[in-house]
């Protein structure tokens, strides 16, 4: 009897052949599922919670969007635009202003970022709120910190070549 043989599952852990590229992207999508998770969870927990005047509204939206619009534009940005060098199709106006644009996209996740905590602090900490409103107005930091780390992750994970990418220049 082989190993196959005796297993629960028809495949083996140790068959399945995953590039860094792959996983990477995997932990980008994790990490932007569980941020969006975090801050939905928190909004309906603040809508559903009768007992506290206390709720998520636009203002705590506000950084969250900014984080959203940022991993958009960042990662819709072809990584071989940003580079003028003469002997690419591209010229440098071109190479400038995706540059430019890049640059807004990574402003705007740090503007959400940045927001959310002057919403936090504002918001939640001045006014004196103790326990599970303090993890309401932390959820959006926690939020924008996985989109940062998804942001960042898709964007290396992009510049990565994948295990069985051939690149045929003469």
């Amino acid at each position: 009897m082989t190993l196959l043989d005796s297993s629960i599952f028809r495949f083996r852990l140790s068959s399945l052949h995953v590039s860094s590229r792959s996983l990477g992207v995997y932990f980008a999508g994790i990490m932007f599922a569980s941020a969006v998770w975090v801050f939905v969870d928190a909004a309906l927990y603040s809508a559903f919670d009768y007992a506290r005047n206390l709720h998520i509204t636009f203002i705590d939206w506000i950084p969250f969007l900014c984080s959203i619009l940022g991993i958009v534009i960042v990662n819709s940005i072809d990584k071989s635009r940003l580079s003028g060098d003469s002997f690419a199709y591209t010229d440098e106006s071109l190479a400038r202003k995706a540059r430019f644009i890049l640059f807004i996209g990574f402003a705007l996740l740090a503007g959400g970022l940045g927001g959310s905590f002057t919403v936090f602090i504002l918001k939640y900490v001045v006014a004196g709120y103790e326990g599970k409103s303090l993890l309401m107005g932390s959820a959006n930091i926690i939020s924008n910190i996985l989109f940062m780390i998804s942001a960042t992750a898709l964007w290396i994970t992009g510049n990565m070549n994948d295990d069985y990418h051939y690149n045929l220049q003469l």
